[in-house]
């Protein structure tokens, strides 16, 4: 039964946010936040300041109804905007190809 509600509630939200885009940047910082990075690192990685992190972070709250980097991470991931990695590297999430999330690591 409980199942059946997580996949139910994910259908739900899948529906609401269903117009949400992200433009390539907020996906790369949506990206990076789901590895755990901290603004300046984010920062360092995109060569851009971490006052731009901040206001891309904001912007990405904003479009996913959000409060945290959690819930961010977790909705773009439920939305099928990013995909998750395992532990192991292998994706927890079929939603979206990791090719897509693959053209921000370096």
């Amino acid at each position: 039964m409980d199942s059946w509600r997580t996949e139910r509630t994910r259908q739900r939200e899948v529906l609401e946010y269903a117009d949400v885009s992200l433009s390539a940047r907020e996906h790369a910082i949506v990206f990076l936040m789901s590895h755990g990075m901290s603004n300046k690192q984010m920062a360092r990685r995109l060569s851009i300041a971490p006052e731009t992190v901040k206001s891309h972070a904001k912007r990405i709250f904003l479009k996913l109804s959000v409060c945290s980097r959690a819930q961010a991470v977790y909705r773009a991931a439920v939305l099928g905007l990013i995909a998750l990695q395992s532990r192991h590297g292998s994706p927890t999430s079929d939603r979206v190809s990791t090719t897509t999330t693959k053209s921000y690591e370096r």
